[in-house]
């Protein structure tokens, strides 16, 4: 077996963000840190990014930031993957943002009684997970009834990255 080993540049990562930055304008942005940071050290570079000054982090899963917070990130964290309804107190006690792409996660979190603010998935094209553009009055309406449950965002993946 052959030693092998990674390095992160944080200098390289400071100068990206800066280019993002510029393209992005008075938008904010996230880092996204899913998959370990994709095999890069989630806790390491979330603080590095956080130091840096972005919005939040997002990762896919509730494990995942369950890890950020042992790691002791206490800034935001936005889970892109779909809220399964049997998380939804862990994602409170956790005080994460989950993304929600189905009314029945809604309404488990809606259940646990305290005020979570959440992002909204569509799905406009990829045809995996959210809700579909034309339930977006119904989802408005339901929304509305939910006491506890505060849109912050909307977002979708797109369809197709080359356009």
């Amino acid at each position: 077996m052959r030693p092998a080993w990674l390095e992160v540049s944080f200098d390289a990562l400071a100068h990206n963000l800066s280019l993002l930055r510029a393209k992005a304008g008075n938008a904010q942005v996230v880092g996204v840190v899913k998959a370990n940071a994709y095999g890069h050290g989630a806790g390491e570079v979330g603080k590095e990014l956080l130091r840096l000054g972005v919005w939040g982090l997002a990762g896919a899963t509730t494990e995942e930031a369950r890890e950020l917070r042992k790691a002791g990130i206490v800034a935001r964290i936005l889970l892109l993957g779909s809220l399964h309804p049997g998380q939804a107190r862990e994602v409170v006690e956790l005080n994460l943002i989950p993304s929600i792409s189905t009314l029945e996660s809604a309404e488990a979190l809606n259940a646990v009684g305290k005020a979570v603010v959440v992002h909204l998935e569509f799905d406009t094209g990829m045809g995996r997970v959210g809700f579909r553009p034309e339930e977006a009055q119904a989802v408005k309406e339901r929304f509305g009834r939910y006491e506890n449950l505060l849109i912050q965002g909307i977002y979708s993946h797109f369809a197709d990255a080359e356009k």
